[in-house]
């Protein structure tokens, strides 16, 4: 038997390449694991269609159904096989309001995945001069900047703060400003030193490893799970063992049991399931 039989595996910079692929040394590892009764859980921020997407790539490649899927760092989590939404959380229209003012008053961009973004495939951007490079990236979704918005009726899963200029950074005092203006009303993690997510109160991937957990009726001692970011570290922090894909920002190392690549995740994944799952029986 598996000492670990669950895996949670974060998407970008973790299982998937710069290319949005999977590498074969991944993929024949994935294949390895789930062939010992090993059970794949996706965590990831990215929305349903796009990690639907992933779900589908594995099947195609190894013929595993993975079951149950995070999204939006745990505000949404699917039941793949079902075709169910398990749990579906909007953050607050207060805090959508503050939010929303704040971007526009520190001149930052504002990006909502909302229920715009998933019924009509539709990226609403604001304040954000590179819309262009996101419509690269994004291909099969409109990408529009409206002129006004109604923070108040939309209805929000994740919102990404972006800088508003290409290759800018946000600082640690932009974090601090947001921290304190959610007051614990919602979930502030910085994806990198570009991206600053807010999700609903409560919310992040540990919370979703809890739910996932029970619904896997099995305990967080049989968990395992490796990830890249900040928004991982709330997964890292209760998982029996956690591993860094890559030092994407060097705190990570302190919630961490394994660092398996300072700098390159290509084949992160499956090093992590070759010499420490399945050989830890």
């Amino acid at each position: 038997m598996l000492k670990h039989p669950y895996l949670f595996i974060d998407l970008d910079g973790t299982l998937l390449t710069k290319n949005q692929t999977i590498s074969k040394y991944n993929l024949d590892a994935l294949d390895k694991y789930t062939k010992a009764n090993g059970t794949v859980v996706l965590s990831t921020g990215r929305s349903l269609a796009n990690t639907l997407k992933v779900v589908s790539l594995i099947k195609n490649k190894i013929n595993y159904q993975i079951q149950y899927i995070s999204c939006f760092n745990g505000a949404l989590i699917y039941d793949c096989i079902n075709h169910k939404v398990l749990s579906a959380k909007l953050i607050d229209s207060e805090i959508l309001t503050k939010l929303f003012d704040f971007t526009k008053t520190n001149n930052l961009g504002f990006w909502p995945y909302n229920q715009t973004y998933i019924d009509q495939m539709t990226i609403q951007l604001f304040n954000i001069s590179y819309a262009w490079l996101i419509k690269l990236y994004y291909t099969s979704h409109i990408v529009i900047k409206p002129k006004q918005y109604d923070p108040i009726n939309d209805k929000v899963y994740k919102v990404n703060i972006l800088p508003n200029a290409l290759y800018k950074k946000l600082n640690g005092s932009i974090y601090q400003q947001l921290k304190e203006l959610c007051n614990n009303q919602a979930t502030v993690s910085y994806t990198s030193k570009h991206i600053i997510e807010i999700t609903p109160q409560k919310t992040d991937k540990g919370e979703a490893m809890k739910f996932i957990a029970k619904l896997l009726n099995t305990s967080l001692d049989q968990i395992a799970c490796i990830g890249d970011s900040s928004n991982d570290i709330p997964m890292f922090k209760i998982a029996n063992l956690s591993a860094a894909a890559k030092l994407k920002r060097i705190h990570i190392k302190d919630y961490v049991d394994l660092i398996i690549n300072k700098k390159k995740h290509k084949d992160s994944v499956g090093i992590f399931i070759n010499q420490y799952l399945l050989n830890n029986h």
